[in-house]
């Protein structure tokens, strides 16, 4: 036995020595890396925003991808006379984190739209994020969060590709960018994605249906309680169900309906009812989250003149 415990210690020490040199590249490389045109840094300038409002009333919206393209602040603004901050980035972070990350800015008199994608009810995973999150980590110079993340999610090989990406940004520029990649520079002021206005629909695209599960009690418990905190700072909180396509609502209308209803049990129901937020599949660019810009306008007059009656 002892032998055996020798050999497989011997065995693991060089394992843990390449596992240490590739955290450290991946720390430096990130340290070095410059995020002009990085997709996930645009939450810095989200931040800085939110700081620069000062004491004026302010609307959030969190959520992932759907979020940050699927809203035009400029009416919410002009509708709700709130100052708007996007905080939508991409559904990898998770719903915790979009919370977390605006929990210290809120104050009595803010309005919060929780736009997330229905992924985030139906599993932990989804709630708490992924590799995105370690990147997003990695990005804000949080290392103790991003190693921390990384092992909590027993994602270790998300290192390498964490690696690889940065090298290949090493040398970009704006002539190596196609139109439809996804970079910092094409977020407007209030944290809106702007980079897919000029693009049509694709027409079709390949999403699995939302999994046929119950929803997570887990991450229900720790919404319950995030929301109430935050309502008791004077907060007003909105869930709204994201725009989602109509061929792939026909499809998944039995989980999202589990989804609205896990929701009412905790006492907050989503503000609109899932299928008022559904659009024609011409409306959405490259997924069923994703509206093109006639959508968004569409989506985000509706969701104005909606909260216009309740504000």
């Amino acid at each position: 036995m002892r032998k055996f415990l020798r050999n497989l210690l011997l065995a693991l020490i060089p394992v843990a020595v390449i596992n240490a040199l590739c955290w450290g590249t991946l720390v430096f490389l990130a340290w070095q890396d410059d995020l002009t045109y990085v997709n996930y840094a645009s939450a810095l300038d989200k931040e800085k925003r939110l700081e620069e409002l000062g004491n004026q009333s302010r609307l959030l919206i969190i959520g992932g991808s759907n979020a940050r393209f699927g809203f035009d602040s400029s009416i919410l603004r002009d509708t709700l006379h709130l100052e708007p901050v996007n905080m939508g980035i991409h559904i990898g972070l998770g719903l915790n984190y979009m919370f977390e990350e605006v929990y210290d800015h809120l104050r009595k008199g803010d309005v919060l739209l929780v736009s997330a994608e229905y992924n985030h009810f139906l599993k932990e995973g989804s709630y708490y994020g992924d590799e995105g999150l370690t990147d997003m980590y990695l990005i804000k110079h949080e290392w103790g969060k991003a190693l921390y993340n990384m092992v909590n999610t027993h994602n270790f090989f998300s290192m390498y590709r964490l690696i690889r990406k940065r090298v290949k940004r090493i040398g970009m520029d704006i002539e190596d960018i196609p139109e439809n990649m996804e970079v910092r520079t094409k977020y407007n002021e209030y944290g809106d994605y702007t980079g897919h206005y000029n693009l049509s629909s694709a027409g079709h695209w390949d999403s699995a249906p939302l999994p046929m599960v119950s929803p997570d009690e887990k991450v229900f418990i720790d919404l319950k309680e995030k929301i109430s905190i935050l309502s008791e700072r004077g907060v007003t909180i909105f869930f709204l169900p994201p725009p989602y396509c109509r061929s792939s609502f026909q499809n998944d209308s039995l989980a999202i309906n589990r989804i609205s209803e896990s929701l009412k049990a905790i006492g907050f129901p989503y503000y609109l009812e899932p299928s008022g937020c559904v659009y024609p599949d011409s409306m959405f660019y490259d997924s069923r989250y994703h509206l093109i810009r006639e959508g968004v306008v569409m989506h985000s007059r509706k969701i104005a003149g909606e909260l216009k009656r309740t504000l």
